[in-house]
């Protein structure tokens, strides 16, 4: 059934929910449930172990109530991966990763080898994801597509053990700064000794980060001011058709948002009340979003200080089902079951827009979807 009429942020445009409007030139299913498999690594640990697979169990029975065939696998390798996608030969794959460990980059790639099988693929193509993992890389994507983002500077442990980046540490200035792993996300890393604030602090965080990742990012920290506030913001669909969705994110006494904090959920999910703020942060994350080439669905961090906003990191490949992103999904209009059937509406129309893979959507989705993202993701 749809639902009652609401609004939400689209580029330019907010829409309403009109009984009977059309869904652009998808059919629905009549017959056959398309199948999809979610695809994600076993936890080690017995206690994350038995989250993961109730986050997993959540996340496909969200999308059998979409009218999907849904299979959760925890393949080991990629050979596994393979053995499962010729074995059980499903329409399309979700997976909550993009490469096996250990695998350099440029190899064992789940995308590749569901792209050389012709499974349809939900989410963004190897080189996005690539792209997306390095803070450094994106940051550079963005300023060189005009998009404002905190000055940085990083520092890495090259192949022979020397460290390049240390004379830029001499030379810092614009304290306080924030040092980050610069390939790690969900807040590996970062603590309340993250943000530095001379340069013996900084020569220390610095070494403590290039020691246990081999690389650092240290970023002018946009933060910590009485008007600085945080943002995330959710993306599902594709290109200037994607719907955007942001929450403010109210942290505890710390200025930054740790790895424990998200862990223990400390951390406050807020709506974005001022309509002409929350179109500005929607307006600057959708031109990131745009410019990182990212597919179907994703999620972006935005800060504001001193009036200005920034864009700060990008999550290729975001954690679903999850409470930041069930939350800017509600501001949507979206439930925790709606959501992740609209990534993979997204995921069959995307497919479908590049001539991989032709979905018919099925007709729950399409009862069950608000009318106005169903007509948004599949135009």
């Amino acid at each position: 059934m749809v639902g009652p009429p609401f609004s939400f942020w689209a580029e330019g445009a907010a829409f309403s929910s009109p009984e009977g409007a059309s869904m652009g030139g998808h059919s629905i299913v009549t017959g056959r449930r398309p199948s999809i498999l979610v695809v994600s690594r076993e936890e080690s640990e017995a206690g994350k172990r038995a989250s993961e697979r109730a986050r997993f169990r959540g996340m496909t029975e969200a999308l059998r109530a979409g009218g999907l065939m849904a299979r959760h696998v925890t393949p080991p390798s990629l050979d596994d991966f393979r053995r499962d996608l010729a074995e059980l030969e499903p329409d399309m794959v979700f997976c909550s990763f993009f490469r096996f460990p250990g695998q350099a980059e440029g190899e064992g790639y789940l995308y590749d080898a569901a792209l050389r099988e012709g499974v349809a693929w939900i989410g963004s193509r190897s080189s996005t994801m690539e792209l997306a993992l390095s803070k450094p890389r994106m940051k550079a994507c963005w300023r060189a597509s005009g998009i404002p983002t905190p000055d940085w500077f990083v520092v890495r442990r090259l192949g022979d053990g020397t460290v390049a980046g240390l004379d830029r540490i001499e030379g810092a200035e614009g304290f306080p700064l924030i040092v980050k792993p610069a390939s790690e996300g969900n807040s590996r890393g970062i603590d309340e000794g993250s943000v530095v604030r001379s340069p013996s602090e900084l020569r220390a965080r610095v070494g403590l980060i290039v020691e246990e990742y081999g690389e650092a990012i240290v970023e002018r920290f946009v933060s910590g001011g009485g008007d600085s506030r945080e943002f995330t913001v959710a993306m599902i669909g594709n290109g200037t058709n994607a719907i955007v969705a942001p929450i403010e994110i109210g942290k505890a006494a710390s200025p930054v948002v740790s790895e424990a904090d998200k862990e223990l959920q400390a951390t406050k999910v807020l709506p974005v009340g001022d309509a002409m703020l929350r179109d500005r942060v929607c307006g600057l994350a959708l031109r990131a979003f745009l410019a990182s080439g990212v597919r179907d669905y994703s999620r972006c961090d935005i800060m504001l200080h001193e009036g200005q906003l920034y864009a700060i990191e990008l999550n290729g490949q975001p954690m679903v089902p999850d409470r930041w992103f069930e939350a800017c999904a509600r501001e949507a209009g979206l439930d925790g079951t709606q959501y992740i059937e609209a990534i993979a509406l997204a995921g069959i129309s995307g497919n479908a827009r590049i001539g991989h893979a032709h979905i018919p959507i099925p007709r729950e989705m399409a009862r069950t979807m608000p009318r106005p993202i169903l007509e948004r993701l599949t135009s």
